[in-house]
């Protein structure tokens, strides 16, 4: 490991402050996210209380830049219901060590390492992207994102994965070059830790793409959204092209139902296929839990298909594995085992001799329990959720909803992920972040209703006296509600009027 990594770890957190002030703080994040995520080195050191990888060095860049330059809006900022999830999700660490005796200060090393990875890109997805510009602008910097990969993608594709190992000195992935075969060709990786963690992100930068072009052209009259002036829907083809040359089966597939879900919504106002995206992860987590379907009529489903013999072996060992850890889990169920593989099981068919957890649901389920595992499916289903919520019938994916709408599906698509695989992405938690601070304000009810009547009463204007300066009030209520303006405004103006010091106070 060359000075080149410490060197882009340590200075892009540093860097990031001055980007709070060269480009404003909503820009500034999305920056740091978006370049940081994509191009830093896949490293970790381990200092006191914190294991610094990339994921802390943008957190904690952006942390300084909002306490420098923005710290007005972070202190106004007010927690809603919805930020349970990720409040679950960063202390369950925490209490899972007390409960096994590691200690406080490994809980609390856990917990910060969570809030680098879950708890800072939320907060920031509500801080600066949770309105329609904002959400526009996280879209676009993910349509980049992906843009800036694909000759890097062709590259490797042609070349071999060798990035990472070029540019920094070593391979990202610990296995090396033996997971970067498929279909009779190289599997890109870039600077990302797996090819399936590429594969994702290029689908869903597509996915987003697409929502932005289904944006402009779903209203009448309204031109479709460009990029470097060509129509975003273009970029959204090229963008699903080299997904599928990254040759990650499942990237794919949620990349195709992301977009069929925006077509066939957009077309029909159906509300039923995004429910039942959110349904997926909470059945599967809870039979799977349980174990009131192990998979073995799926088994056997496929071998009387023909499907070939090592895919279907590749089942039927997840299924078992997820079983094992399941039980040891249930052993205890509210915060689970913590850290150091105390949960693990010895197995005789794993290589390591241990179960090791595929799928992030069982890894937080056998680390933190139920409460971690309630944490990771609310945070990732809430978006969604709380978008259908807002916006009644059809108008849930058409129009300028089509942008959140979007970014709920790509979350939505990645909780779907997390049932296979473990490879988190902070940007697409900062768009949970935006689309659950957008979806509750959308929500929110500007009804006022009397007890004498269900009518609302429009909004009234009374204004001050004229020798006043103080601006009229806008009101909405009863003739009591209007009466406590008016002196509210007049008090007002008597103290504008006052000297600015009274008499011995020179």
């Amino acid at each position: 490991m060359g000075p080149i990594v410490p060197l882009t770890l340590f200075g892009w957190a540093a860097l990031i402050p001055g980007l709070f002030a060269l480009i404003g703080a909503r820009r500034a994040v999305a920056v740091a996210y978006v370049v940081g995520w994509l191009f830093l080195p896949v490293a970790t050191y381990d200092l006191p209380l914190v294991e610094f990888d990339k994921t802390a060095a943008i957190a904690i860049g952006c942390l300084a830049g909002v306490v420098l330059f923005d710290l007005p809006r972070l202190l106004a900022l007010r927690p809603l219901v919805v930020d349970l999830g990720a409040i679950a999700v960063v202390a369950a660490p925490f209490f899972s060590s007390l409960a096994n005796d590691l200690g406080p200060y490994d809980g609390f090393a856990n917990s910060v390492a969570r809030v680098f990875m879950w708890g800072a890109p939320y907060l920031f997805g509500r801080l600066y992207f949770a309105d329609r510009g904002g959400m526009v602008e996280l879209g676009r910097a993910i349509v980049w994102g992906g843009l800036a990969y694909v000759p890097l993608c062709l590259w490797e594709l042609k070349m071999s994965p060798q990035l990472h190992a070029q540019v920094f000195g070593f391979y990202a992935h610990a296995s090396g070059f033996t997971q970067v075969m498929r279909f009779g060709g190289w599997r890109p990786t870039v600077f990302q830790h797996h090819g399936l963690m590429l594969g994702m992100w290029m689908a869903m930068s597509a996915l987003v793409a697409y929502a932005q072009s289904r944006s402009g052209g779903a209203r009448r009259g309204a031109a479709e959204p460009t990029l470097l002036g060509v129509r975003m829907l273009w970029w959204a083809v090229l963008l699903a092209g080299v997904t599928v040359l990254c040759k990650s089966s499942a990237a794919i597939v949620w990349m195709g139902a992301g977009m069929a879900f925006l077509w066939l919504g957009s077309r029909t106002g159906t509300r039923g296929i995004a429910w039942a995206l959110v349904a997926v992860p909470l059945v599967y987590a809870g039979v799977r839990t349980t174990n009131v379907w192990d998979g073995s009529h799926l088994i056997e489903g496929l071998e009387a298909l023909g499907f070939p013999e090592e895919r279907v072996e590749s089942i039927d060992y997840r299924f078992e594995a997820e079983r094992l850890l399941a039980d040891k889990a249930l052993e205890q169920p509210l915060f689970g085992w913590g850290g150091f593989g105390r949960g693990f099981v010895p197995w005789d068919r794993s290589p390591s001799g241990f179960v090791v957890p595929d799928g992030l649901w069982t890894l937080y389920l056998n680390m933190n329990g139920l409460v971690g595992l309630f944490g990771l499916l609310w945070l990732m289903l809430a978006p969604l959720v709380l978008w259908l919520r807002a916006h009644r019938g059809s108008n849930w994916i058409r129009g300028d909803a089509a942008v959140g709408a979007g970014l709920a599906l790509v979350v939505a698509l990645f909780a779907v992920d997390c049932l296979l695989n473990a490879m988190v992405n902070p940007i697409f938690l900062v768009a949970t972040g935006a689309v659950c601070g957008r979806a509750v304000h959308a929500g929110v009810p500007r009804r006022v209703t009397t007890k004498r009547a269900t009518r609302v009463p429009a909004p009234t204007i009374d204004a001050v006296p004229a020798a006043s300066t103080a601006r009229p009030v806008v009101v909405a209520g009863g003739p009591g509600a209007r009466l406590h303006a008016r002196w509210r405004a007049r008090v007002a103006a008597s103290r504008r009027a006052l000297p600015s010091a009274l008499p011995g106070q020179r």
